[in-house]
């Protein structure tokens, strides 16, 4: 594509307002989901909620994760197993959906990437503790 195949009714911007305020939102609500997870079952119910609400959004779910790490909240360890928690079931979404929108050729190396992904992320989380 060239920059004349772009529409020229449309402005091009380096920010996307809607984008960015869709994000807010989902963080916010995955915040909110993760606090009210934890004040019902404790830290077990803040990484459940995260996770749960990882099946539409990694990046929200592991931001309010962070959150509560800042926050005192939750320790580093359970931090980091609930990002991992959380990469991996949104990673199931993105790999059902894959198979679902393409030809199955489609979804098999979107899952091969994905669970190659997750793979040296979760080997990175194990030889980390095995250091410690």
């Amino acid at each position: 594509a060239t920059a004349t195949d772009a529409p020229n009714d449309e402005k091009a911007s380096a920010v996307d307002l809607k984008g960015a305020a869709l994000f807010a939102a989902l963080v916010t609500g995955a915040s909110l989901v993760s606090l009210a997870g934890r004040a019902i079952a404790g830290d077990a119910g803040a990484v459940i909620a995260a996770v749960i609400a990882s099946i539409a959004d990694a990046h929200a779910s592991a931001a309010s994760v962070g959150s509560l790490f800042v926050a005192g909240a939750i320790d580093a360890d359970l931090a980091v197993i609930a990002v991992l928690l959380c990469l991996s079931t949104n990673s199931v979404t993105k790999i059902v959906v894959a198979f679902g929108a393409g030809e199955r050729s489609y979804g098999g190396r979107i899952a091969i990437a994905t669970v190659t992904v997750l793979a040296a992320a979760w080997a990175g989380w194990l030889a980390m503790r095995s250091i410690a």
